[in-house]
Formats: structure tokens, C-alpha cells, sequence
């Protein structure tokens, strides 16, 4: 029987065409979620052409768990603080918690939007 608790690992280069067929060929760091081995979400970092940029997705069976949600939000900042100095993110239309999960995570909306700029957000390395 197959477990339906979550699990959070690393994501793997083998995971990328899984989940992301469209970043094949970015370098990407993140983290997947799993239940009973299929990948339930996907939450990291690719490299664009000009800056870095967040990306997550997350499947309705994950939803159930927010807790894991929490935990996997926690080591993405971890992620963001270790590696980068500022991150960029496109807030999605069509997810309801887009804003929440992008402010839990330690963006806010990027202050210079313009039109071509809407709904974008920036996590940027708190300054000491």
C-alpha cells in the first residue's frame, strides 16, 4: 500500500521533464513534494535569460496537506537566503493563494510595475 503522507526532497534532474517539460534545458534548484511516489507539487528556482525566477505548482492532492505546504514554503526561503540576492516571481491569475503563498514565502510586489510589469513580485536578501 502506497503512503499518503508527503514527502519533501530535493528536485532531481530526472524529475525536471516530469514537471516542468518546458524548463528542460534551465538550471533549476528546488524542492518536490511526493505522496506514495507520484509528485504532487514542485516549488524552486530556474535561471532566466536576465534574473532568477520562482516557480511553484501544486496539485489539488497536496492542497490537502497544509502543513507540508508550510514546511515546503520554510525551505524555499532557506533555499532563496543560501543561494540567491534577488529572486523574481509572475503572481498566477488562476491560483487563489498565489499573493498568500508568494508573501509567505518573503516576496512582495515589485514596486516599479508598470503595465509590463503587473503582477510581478521580487524576494530580495534582507539588508543587515
Amino acid at each position: 500500500m502506497k503512503s499518503t503522507t508527503p514527502i519533501i526532497r530535493p528536485l532531481k534532474a530526472d524529475d525536471v521533464p516530469l514537471v516542468l517539460s518546458d524548463l528542460k534545458s534551465t538550471t533549476l534548484r528546488g524542492f518536490v513534494a511526493e505522496i506514495g511516489g507520484e509528485i504532487v507539487g514542485v516549488m524552486g528556482v530556474y535561471h532566466g535569460r536576465e534574473a532568477p525566477v520562482a516557480f511553484s505548482q501544486l496539485s489539488d492532492k497536496l492542497r490537502k496537506h497544509p502543513k507540508t505546504i508550510v514546511h515546503a514554503i520554510r525551505l524555499f526561503r532557506q533555499l532563496l537566503e543560501q543561494h540567491y540576492t534577488c529572486v523574481y516571481a509572475a503572481a498566477s491569475k488562476d491560483e487563489a493563494s498565489t499573493f498568500r503563498t508568494l508573501a509567505r514565502a518573503g516576496f512582495s510586489p515589485y514596486t516599479k510595475s508598470t503595465d509590463q510589469h503587473r503582477g510581478l513580485w521580487v524576494w530580495q536578501i534582507p539588508s543587515p
